[in-house]
């Protein structure tokens, strides 16, 4: 769907969406010598398409911070996977866990725990590149895909941006500000990683990560 070309008055210029079809112009031996195009400004059928992009990013998205949920995080994961058994793109995973999240809604209640998990989220997706995925796990754990990862030591970079960026922001709360530390594991993809083997050994890296004391970064 493309702005329709433009219709103009003695007032203002306006633009109407609609959509365009294009069908090729060939001679006798078959050679494209031009194109048809019809403009259709179908507002039902337009409406309709967008309503169902709508309905796909919402049923990918977490309702409660609007990155990516658990679902477009498995589909990314065994999109990475395949593109690296087709031409070896090397790919990294970040396990990220927010440390004694049960502290926080103990003390302060579950909607500023909401809020806090909605400040890491944020942090997180604002600390990585617009070309790395971002999704929320479960509970307060996320994972973030960072595509075309060269090492382990971009990796290791990456991750403490995240961890850092996490530790110095701040959740306003009655004027004093609220501040939470995360825990992160990474991994790189491996021949014959599996998504739930790249999760699961990203997870076990951040179990060393708190067993260290939290607040910290495991690579492996």
């Amino acid at each position: 769907m493309v702005p329709c070309p433009t219709t103009k008055t003695s007032i203002r210029t306006s633009l109407i969406t609609c959509i365009i079809r294009a069908t090729a112009l060939r001679d006798g031996e078959g050679n494209i010598i031009g194109a048809i195009e019809s403009f259709s400004n179908n507002a039902s059928v337009i409406d309709a398409r967008r309503k169902l992009q709508e309905l796909r990013h919402v049923a990918m998205s977490d309702p409660l911070t609007w990155i990516g949920n658990r679902r477009h995080l498995d589909g990314r994961l065994s999109a990475v996977i395949a593109e690296y058994q087709i031409n070896a793109s090397i790919a990294g995973l970040l396990f990220i866990d927010v440390d004694h999240f049960k502290e926080v809604n103990d003390t302060y209640g579950h909607n500023t725990g909401d809020d806090v998990l909605r400040m890491v989220a944020n942090t997180i997706r604002y600390a990585l590149r617009l070309t790395d995925t971002v999704g929320r796990w479960g509970g307060d754990e996320f994972l973030a895909i960072l595509h075309d990862v060269q090492d382990k030591e971009a990796l290791r970079f990456a991750a403490e941006k995240v961890r850092t960026l996490a530790e110095n922001s701040r959740l306003d709360l009655n004027g004093q500000g609220l501040a939470v530390t995360v825990s992160i594991g990474g991994t790189l993809l491996q021949p014959g990683d599996t998504p739930e083997l790249l999760v699961q050994r990203a997870d076990e890296l951040i179990y060393q990560s708190k067993q260290a004391g939290r607040k910290r970064v495991t690579i492996g």
